[in-house]
């Protein structure tokens, strides 16, 4: 049986309606449950949004080229955090396997032949926790298309077997030991390629964000768990603009749809990984720090800010009380 797909929305009618006519290519498409969860208005949500919520219930009642399609609209606004998390667990407990998409990613028309095979190839590996669909814009060799295991999630269009959700810390228990242990935190942060411990911080001290990923990357990072990812990438996050919830600036990926990955994926799983591939990973490595490149004054004020946090962090640490599950 092939993996349900979640697809998760909100009030972008016309990006949803490009991310279904890309699944729909897919030919499993025919053979796959879709189940459509649709998040709340917010409150005091302004005119247009409301308009276009209207647009994307009625859309979605008229979704069609999958086995099934069912939809689950929320009469709050439980937030994308709030609604993954949910959804997710909800959908797993039954099948014990999804895929997961959100309503601005345009996925290849191979991305439902990868997700299912690796999901099925590495269903009973304990140290694979999540399959990734999106790869970062690092170089191309011009190599075939191969799959490699990395330390790090993605949540751009991504797959999980229960076995792996059941490890998830939505609390992220524990996760002071990166505020004391820089050898740790530097780990977590792909060793100075990306702040995921500040982003973290702001998760679960200051409250600025609500990041469901974050904490998701912290709980196979603690795990010592591993993700798969394609050579090439099979997504593109087409949702970098006004209509975005929570990010307005895109990481630099391909330009255009017609430069998504076209080549077949059947042969990817002949061999099974088992380590990471550090090439791969340098080159990401590489990627998100010239990503993250900062002007002068840029970095005066985020070293500010960031002495800032880590005090008041500190601070609060020590104040801490998790949450009961």
């Amino acid at each position: 049986m092939l993996a349900p797909i979640i697809l998760f929305a909100y009030a972008r009618p016309k990006h949803l309606t490009k991310t279904i006519q890309a699944l729909v290519k897919n030919k499993e498409a025919l053979e796959s449950n879709l189940y459509v969860f649709v998040d709340g208005l917010k409150q005091n949500a302004s005119e247009v949004t409301i308009q276009n919520h209207i647009e994307v219930n009625n859309y979605v009642e008229s979704i069609k080229g999958f086995k099934k399609v069912t939809v689950y609209k929320s009469l709050e606004n439980k937030g994308l955090a709030r609604s993954i998390i949910a959804g997710v667990t909800h959908i797993i407990e039954k099948y014990k396997v999804a895929i997961v998409l959100e309503d601005d990613l345009i996925v290849s028309e191979h991305f439902l032949t990868y997700m299912n095979k690796a999901l099925d190839t590495y269903a009973f590996n304990e140290k694979v926790m999540q399959i990734g669909g999106y790869q970062f814009s690092v170089p191309d060799d011009g190599s075939n298309f191969f799959v490699h295991l990395q330390s790090f999630t993605s949540s751009w269009g991504w797959a999980t077997w229960k076995r792996a959700w059941d490890h998830f810390l939505p609390n992220a228990d524990g996760f002071e030991r990166l505020l004391s242990n820089k050898s740790l935190a530097s780990k977590f942060n792909l060793h100075g390629a990306y702040p995921y411990t500040q982003m973290l911080q702001k998760q679960m001290l200051t409250k600025t964000i609500d990041s469901w990923a974050v904490r998701w990357y912290y709980s196979v990072f603690i795990k010592k768990g591993l993700v798969l990812y394609p050579s090439k990438s099979l997504v593109y996050n087409n949702g970098f603009d006004e209509s975005a919830t929570h990010t307005k600036h895109a990481l630099t990926q391909k330009s255009s749809e017609s430069e998504l990955m076209k080549e077949a994926v059947e042969t990817a799983f002949n061999i099974t990984k088992t380590s990471i591939d550090k090439k791969v990973f340098k080159q990401v490595q590489q990627y998100l720090k010239k990503e993250m490149q900062l002007n002068p004054h840029q970095k005066i004020s985020f070293f500010i800010k960031k002495k800032w946090q880590n005090t008041k962090a500190k601070v609060m640490s020590k104040l801490w009380i998790p949450l009961k599950k």
